[in-house]
């Protein structure tokens, strides 16, 4: 029997053996996108890893609907741009979580016809239909995050997606002399419209006994 006559549910089960990570990295590399499994960096062969998205018409769309569709891709903004950009719009539409970590600043690649920015990703990311986008930013001020947000064009997924936004402010210092690195959530459930936040202090460091 070959493989394109197995039942599909085992097929799934073949697909889910090879591609078990469950986070993917976009990194750039001699002006291409290659895809890392990570999220440290322990990276393998794309030709390796992809090799099933090479094979017939039938197993290739069935890996990439598994494969696109099971992971959060993540990176930084330029990285993530480039990786959307160059896998299309039918590799993109497969994608259901999206992952960004990066400060707010406009970036532009050499060789890459692509404007990095914020308000690129945001719309970018409003022609998918990813149902989950989680970033990471550092900000002194959650008010100031929050404008530069907003100001990139966050607000245009607003009910689209699920939207979550962690913003880092740093460690303060405690009166026992503890570091507490505090942050503060922003997000927006799908289907909704309303925005909330919540303030929270992470872990402790070097206290004093």
């Amino acid at each position: 029997m070959s493989f394109n006559m197995l039942p599909f549910e085992l097929c799934e089960m073949i697909y889910d053996s090879v591609y078990t990570c469950k986070h993917v990295e976009t990194r750039i590399w001699d002006r291409k996108y290659l895809l890392f499994e990570g999220p440290h960096q322990n990276h393998v062969e794309p030709e390796t890893f992809l090799a099933l998205l090479l094979v017939n018409h039938q197993v290739s769309e069935q890996a990439a609907v598994n494969f696109f569709g099971k992971r959060t891709f993540g990176g930084q903004i330029q990285t993530l741009l480039v990786f959307l950009q160059g896998i299309g719009p039918r590799r993109r539409a497969l994608l259901r979580s999206v992952m960004c970590r990066d400060a707010f600043m406009p970036l532009f690649l050499p060789n890459i016809k692509i404007s990095c920015t914020p308000r690129s990703l945001f719309g970018l990311l409003g022609t998918t239909n990813v149902s989950r986008f989680e970033h990471f930013t550092r900000s002194e001020g959650f008010d100031e995050a929050r404008k530069e947000l907003t100001d990139a064009g966050i607000m245009q997924l607003s009910g689209r997606i699920e939207v979550v936004v962690h913003v880092d402010h740093g460690f303060n210092m405690t009166k026992d002399g503890a570091s507490v690195l505090s942050s503060t959530t922003w997000r927006c459930e799908k289907n909704q419209r309303c925005w909330h936040s919540e303030e929270q202090s992470s872990e402790r460091y070097g206290q004093e006994l």
